[in-house]
């Protein structure tokens, strides 16, 4: 079974970015998607959450070379980011006692954790076994699961009071952090210098010319520390 950067001729640096295509859209668009969710109705976003993968990762599966399973998983991590907030909004709504909710809450982390560690086995076994694509058939039958349970059973709940699009936060997160001063270029960052710097301590002569008036034989004393 060749791996997908031999199969596509791709280089490894290309072969990587797949799996970057699907962890960047995750992780930026997953807050907005929260605040879309209370705005525009949660129901729609998990129902979107659950076929948009399904496209993706069919993308995936299909695909016949490097640039179609960067947009299939850029697809599948999009779908992703509207799952995580949306599915977690529904559960907060349909639980409105907070010892229910704490249960429900509880279960829906305990499924992450459990797809956490089933996912890469369901995938993993067909793509060892038979060819890479098979890796995206368990996404794509899950996906419609998902979408296709969610469309009727579930009550949409918005909440838009107090909630409105952040664009520029929304702008801003995308942007990467500006490096600390020194930083740029290669350079290491300067140290800040003392204002002032130490002076050694007058010293004091007495009338015979020894210190402290002759009370005693004049010692040696360092620049510093007099």
């Amino acid at each position: 079974m060749p791996p997908p950067h031999c199969a596509f001729g791709a280089s490894r640096s290309q072969a990587a970015w797949v799996t970057s295509a699907f962890i960047l859209p995750t992780a930026i668009l997953e807050l907005n998607f929260g605040v879309v969710g209370d705005l525009f109705g949660r129901k729609r976003l998990l129902v979107l959450g659950g076929f948009v993968p399904a496209v993706g990762e069919l993308l995936n599966a299909t695909s016949q070379n490097i640039t179609m399973l960067w947009i299939g998983q850029a697809l599948a991590g999009i779908g992703a980011a509207a799952l995580f907030p949306s599915s977690l909004a529904v559960v907060a709504a349909a639980t409105p006692e907070e010892k229910d909710r704490a249960k429900a809450v509880s279960t829906w982390a305990l499924s992450i954790s459990l797809a956490s560690a089933v996912g890469p086995l369901s995938s993993g076994v067909p793509a060892t076994v038979a060819d890479f694509r098979w890796a995206f058939a368990p996404p794509v039958v899950l996906g419609i699961a998902v979408g296709i349970s969610c469309w009727a059973p579930v009550t949409d709940s918005r909440a838009p009071g107090g909630r409105a699009l952040d664009r520029p936060g929304q702008i801003s997160i995308r942007r990467p952090h500006r490096p600390a001063v020194g930083h740029h270029r290669g350079r290491r960052p300067r140290l800040e210098q003392p204002r002032h710097r130490l002076r050694p301590r007058p010293r004091r002569r007495g009338p015979g010319g020894l210190r402290d008036g002759g009370a005693a034989p004049p010692r040696r004393c360092s620049t510093w520390s007099c």
